[in-house]
């Protein structure tokens, strides 16, 4: 397990939405978005205590609320939430990482 308090951040850009994965079959996926929920999700599911965010832009972050169930109930209700972010640049989110670790919470990982 990942031991302590986590944060995963998950871009919902319009970068991770492209669809051409070089051609090469990626399983049953067809964004690069779609594969980085599934690893965010993985790594919610192994961590002590963590919240997952997706960022459509660096300020913007919406946590993700998710049903008791497995990784796999979850990916489309994650990928629904993506979908109805509104698309802006990829960016790294200082903004939001600041106000984070100035709350008095502390986060021992930051996973992005």
């Amino acid at each position: 397990p990942i031991k302590g308090r986590t944060l995963v951040i998950c871009s919902a850009s319009d970068v991770m939405k492209n669809t051409n994965l070089t051609g090469k079959r990626v399983g049953s996926f067809k964004s690069l978005q779609e594969i980085a929920l599934l690893l965010g999700l993985m790594c919610k599911f192994v961590c002590e205590d963590c919240t997952f965010f997706l960022m459509d832009r660096s300020d913007s972050p919406r946590e993700l609320e998710l049903v008791d169930g497995t990784i796999l109930d979850n990916m489309t209700k994650a990928i629904a939430t993506a979908s109805s972010l509104s698309s802006g640049p990829n960016e790294f989110p200082i903004a939001f990482l600041e106000k984070a670790t100035d709350s008095k919470k502390r986060i021992d990982n930051i996973i992005v």
